[in-house]
């Protein structure tokens, strides 16, 4: 009978006869699918054909002419390889289709042909390009200074951590210093935190060694290209990380196992003759030094060169360089609440039911709202919301994974954009005030750091929640059903509200009766750039900022590009004079 299967096939024929079918490069695939139906024959012990039960094999059969360029490329080999791939490849995406027998092949012949001509084009070239680590970096121990050369790197987030490794090795005398503890004493302190609801204001998830990514998922993805970005990624395999982050399309190092990460990294400085000091805080400088206050005692430290590696979250460092007339200037940045929905739901809908041995399905998902943006960040799967709080009376929200990405809830940050136009009233701190603004709203609501959870059926209705559904925030030290859109920015509530409804089409049950929203999330970027110039310093010509304090960089990745760039173009400066 003439069917869509049918009638879709007959288009198909038509459609790659006009584009270059032939007995040529059609032929060796059908000799390819041939084969493999014989041996599936022989293995059944079934040498008939009956359409209902072979139906997938006969339509794979007729659509593996998708591979004919690779055939008519590379030649009649391929052509076969190509067709016996495709009977065995097709069958096996078909539930990714909910279970209808057409789609199913053109995924599967697009993921063959990419796997068919990676493989002929390394053949024919029979070479494979290696990654070699760049000159500037192998050539760091050719290096000579006139004199002994020191710089003081503020913050241990990856930016830190990196430029210091990258100075050391150089030969240059590194001080590197943070306000907050060792990760070891930190990861006490915060646990205390979620058990107690008592604050260490200088160690916590924003402030200490490793920084703020020591508490998130380790996402490594970014958009930046970059030479060194598989030098770090070695380095951090070399460290304790997972060596699956050195070819996964999406590496992540999981917050337990980035912990020891930055503890094996540590160690390894101070080997090499780094001065580490915890629980130190730049509270002045001049050219030449500065003054720090070290477990509570006043120290003077001198230095050639000062580097700013400090997080977003360091408003005093702002309010610092703005009294010493450094060029600053307001940014961009996002605020929204984090949303959680069953793990096993978002795997549901990612995996068509399809999930087992997959791992836990992420997203990642924009809408565009009246000249607004609303977007996902940060998304953890199989992840915790976290208190992610660094002064009292304000509030604020992140997300983290471990590496096995294994609890009940999935996780994102909801953001929406906000623009300088938003906030700006002429002084370059207005940014980080429009923040505390919102935090301390949402702190001032319950108090304690109590956070505001609301579900997402209540948000849309302007309803206050009173009892939750599947659901079950994972935020310590505790939370409080209700409202939220009181302690969010007139615009950011509108803008969440309009573009749930678009992401929930863009990813089925995104907007969940029963999904938690919990605010608020201020920490995705700096309120702040701190202004470079050509050789990359700020204003005063030997202090640089860098990591996403600076403005420059945001999540890990680039945050260690920069750390490096940042140390090398000194390390130019120092040879140059």
């Amino acid at each position: 009978p003439l069917n869509g299967i049918l009638f879709g096939s007959i288009l198909a024929a038509l459609g790659c006869a006009s584009f270059g079918l032939h007995i040529k490069n059609g032929l060796p695939i059908w000799l390819g699918c041939a084969v493999a139906i014989l041996i599936k024959m022989i293995v059944r012990n079934d040498f008939t054909i009956v359409v209902d039960r072979d139906l997938s094999m006969l339509v794979a059969f007729v659509f593996a002419s998708g591979l004919a360029p690779i055939c008519g490329k590379y030649g009649f080999l391929y052509g076969i390889a190509g067709g016996f791939i495709h009977m065995t490849v097709a069958p096996q995406t078909l539930a990714l289709q909910g279970g209808f027998d057409l789609y199913n092949n053109g995924i599967a012949c697009g993921f063959e042909a990419s796997v068919l001509a990676v493989c002929a084009e390394i053949l024919k070239n029979k070479t494979i390009v290696k990654y070699e680590t760049p000159k500037e970096i192998i050539e760091l121990n050719t290096i000579r200074t006139k004199r002994r050369i020191k710089a003081l790197v503020v913050g241990m987030g990856p930016s830190g951590l990196f430029n210091a490794y990258i100075l050391n090795k150089a030969g240059i005398d590194v001080t590197l210093i943070d306000k907050g503890d060792c990760v070891e004493e930190r990861v006490k302190k915060v646990n205390n935190f979620f058990e107690t609801g008592i604050l260490d204001e200088s160690s916590n998830i924003q402030f200490g060694e490793g920084g703020a990514g020591t508490f998130s998922d380790g996402k490594l993805g970014t958009n930046v290209d970059s030479p060194y970005i598989r030098f770090i990624f070695e380095k951090l395999v070399e460290f304790g990380a997972n060596k699956d982050i050195l070819y996964d399309a999406k590496p992540h190092v999981g917050t337990d196992v980035l912990r020891k990460v930055i503890v094996n990294l540590r160690k390894h400085l101070i080997a090499n003759g780094v001065n580490v000091m915890f629980n130190t805080e730049l509270v002045d400088f001049d050219s030449s030094s500065a003054k720090l206050i070290s477990k509570g005692e006043e120290v003077l430290e001198y230095f050639d060169y000062l580097v700013l590696a400090v997080g977003h979250s360091a408003t005093k460092v702002y309010e610092l360089l703005k009294e010493k007339e450094v060029e600053l200037e307001p940014k961009n940045f996002a605020v929204g609440v984090r949303i959680e929905h069953l793990q096993s739901k978002i795997n549901e809908v990612q995996y068509h039911g399809v999930y087992q041995n997959l791992g836990a399905a992420d997203y990642k998902l924009v809408a565009h709202v009246n000249g607004r943006s609303l977007y996902t960040f940060c998304m953890c799967p199989g992840g915790y919301v976290v208190n992610a709080s660094s002064e009292e009376g304000c509030l604020v929200t992140n997300g983290m994974s471990n590496v096995a990405r294994d609890s009940n809830n999935a996780n994102s940050a909801l953001l929406v954009n906000v623009n300088v136009a938003d906030y700006y009233h002429g002084d370059v701190l207005d940014g980080v005030r429009f923040l505390k603004k919102y935090e301390s709203l949402c702190y001032n609501k319950y108090g304690n750091f109590i956070a505001p959870v609301q579900l997402v059926k209540d948000f849309l209705n302007d309803t206050a929640s009173t009892k939750l559904g599947d659901v079950i925030p994972s935020i310590k030290p505790g939370y409080h059903l209700g409202t939220i859109s009181d302690v969010l920015p007139p615009f950011v509530s509108e803008t969440l509200k309009e573009g749930l409804k678009i992401l929930d089409k863009k990813l089925y049950g995104f907007a969940d009766d029963f999904a938690v929203m919990t605010a608020i999330e201020t920490r995705s970027s700096a309120p702040i750039q701190i202004k470079r110039t050509k050789d990359l310093s700020t204003s005063i010509h030997n202090v640089y900022a860098i990591g996403e304090g600076s403005g420059y960089a945001g999540g890990i990745t680039t945050s260690a590009i920069d750390g490096i760039k940042v140390a090398l173009q000194i390390l130019k400066k120092v040879e140059e004079n």
